[in-house]
């Protein structure tokens, strides 16, 4: 069996972490010297920021298998104190494992692994919480912008149960866990469960293999350097918090598009932007990044429109700059020569979220008047968006004139259905 804590070790060996390098702040000066091990280096985000870059001399030995980020909750840490019960949730953790070719029962599972969770993801529903959670009293991301956890090793899988083409395997997976500054080894119990790819049951989430991933620990923040202080008291804080962990790993890469018309540089540039956004929370460079990408675009109006769109409706941005969105959606409309529904949706879409609700309502009316030959799901959000648009425009006492009857089909037309939302 390979060396697992070499293998982790030269992954990220001579490259400063992703976040570190494009969005997160440079380590402040926490001046008491980490204790405990010695860090294992984690490795560096991708270009895209939402994979990990995996060594050649591990992909030689096994498949990867790629977190899942955005629809789970990932990592659940509870606290819960005589007069306050606190829950922080993470849906944006990057990682990977990976499983030896032919795998079965008795083997170790894992040849390795690592994950990145950003702090300023963890969310409890209360701003005041989040502040403590994120802050120095806690996890002090302005310092240290993610805490990450390494495999080292594990141990041989012992066989938990079968739902039809689904096994579960129970074993123990050794690791470094790194929050403030701070590293601690642990042993975790865990189960993971081998999912193939499945048109019944798997296409309902994604294409390609999972493996599912879930363990459950406490963890006594004394580890981790924390120390009591006059607030929060143990009524508000417990010494030790319960740590929940499920993560979905694919074994298709987050940078690969599953639509062929949307290029892997495309899709990375465009992951990219929301893992500064959206992950990390950090706006300035995120806004700086898309006015970049509105610049390299060119006649591109397919990317324009997609970075419009993410602006304007991806779910989980904190702040939206809708001038950037804004430009990025006239760009495309104006490229494709206001004869594409989708991206007139798109800039109506812009339009509302700036609450320009009449000029909303006439870019999706001419969306609408575009719909020839598109296709049946796209048509229907479009038209379903202008009775929204109309409903709340009248609700408002803005009088629009009435709608004019949409377009007969034309079999010259151009809506090329490549809507970005």
């Amino acid at each position: 069996m390979l060396n697992l804590i070499y293998i982790v070790a030269t992954l990220g060996a001579g490259a400063a972490g992703w976040s570190q390098s494009a969005s997160a702040p440079a380590a402040s000066a926490e001046k008491t010297a980490p204790e405990g091990p010695a860090a294992i280096e984690v490795p560096a985000r991708a270009d895209s920021g939402q994979s990990l870059v995996i060594a050649e001399s591990l992909l030689d030995q096994g498949d990867a298998y790629h977190v899942v980020a955005g629809e789970d909750g990932q990592i659940v840490v509870t606290s819960d104190a005589p007069l306050r019960k606190t829950v922080a949730t993470c849906n944006r953790v990057v990682g990977f494992v990976v499983v030896p070719y032919e795998f079965e029962a008795g083997q170790k599972m894992f040849l390795g692994g690592a994950f990145r969770v950003p702090v300023a993801s963890l969310t409890t529903g209360s701003s005041e919480q989040d502040d403590l959670v994120r802050g120095p009293m806690l996890l002090n991301g302005a310092a240290h912008a993610e805490a990450t956890f390494v495999i080292t090793d594990v141990t041989p899988a012992q066989a938990a149960g079968q739902d039809g083409e689904f096994t579960s395997y129970t074993f123990d997976v050794r690791g470094q866990l790194t929050a403030r500054g701070q590293t601690k080894e642990l042993e975790l119990p865990v189960q993971a469960t081998h999912i193939p790819q499945n048109f019944r049951r798997t296409f309902s989430r994604y294409p390609g293999d999972f493996v599912s991933l879930r363990a459950q620990f406490d963890l006594p923040l004394a580890d981790f350097g924390w120390k009591r202080g006059r607030f929060p008291s143990k009524d508000l804080l417990t010494d030790s918090v319960r740590v929940d962990v499920c993560l979905f790993l694919n074994s298709i890469p987050p940078e690969k598009s599953l639509d062929p018309s949307i290029s892997t540089a495309d899709r990375t540039r465009e992951l990219k932007l929301m893992t500064l956004l959206r992950d990390f929370r950090d706006a300035a460079a995120g806004y700086a990044y898309a006015r970049e990408q509105i610049k390299s675009a060119g006649q591109n109006a397919a990317v324009l429109n997609r970075l419009a769109w993410a602006i304007a409706a991806e779910p989980g941005l904190v702040k939206r700059d809708l001038a950037v969105a804004l430009e990025a959606a006239n760009r495309a409309v104006e490229l494709s020569g206001r004869n594409d529904a989708a991206f007139l949706d798109t800039l109506a879409r812009v339009l509302y979220e700036r609450g320009d609700l009449r000029a909303a309502v006439e870019a999706q009316r001419e969306a609408v008047a575009k719909l020839a030959g598109s296709d049946p799901q796209l048509a229907g959000g479009i038209r379903a968006g202008l009775e929204r648009y109309e409903s709340e425009a009248k609700a408002a006492g803005i009088e629009i004139a009435a709608s004019t009857a949409e377009a007969k089909p034309d079999p010259a037309g151009s809506a090329s259905g490549s809507t970005g939302g």
